[in-house]
């Protein structure tokens, strides 16, 4: 079982975004270099190399709910009006 400190928790949870790790800092009101290691370390934890990876593992893993909506792409219908 994959445990992660609860900023690791915080920055996982952007991840599925296109936000830069200068914006999840500044979202979570933590500097760049901070986000940086908490990525590392997730990476390190759930055995990912990459942002995407990371995510599909998190999802397996019950960390993330799996996503609706992937890297801000919708994959339901629009709602049209």
């Amino acid at each position: 079982m994959v445990s992660l400190t609860p900023a690791e928790t915080r920055v996982l949870a952007l991840l599925p975004t296109y936000l830069t790790l200068a914006a999840i800092g500044t979202r979570l009101g933590i500097g760049r270099p901070t986000v940086k290691t908490h990525v590392e370390n997730i990476y390190k934890k759930l055995g990912a190399t990459n942002r995407a990876e990371a995510v599909k593992l998190a999802e397996s893993a019950g960390l993330l709910a799996p996503s609706v909506t992937r890297l801000g792409k919708s994959r339901g219908s629009a709602v049209s009006g």
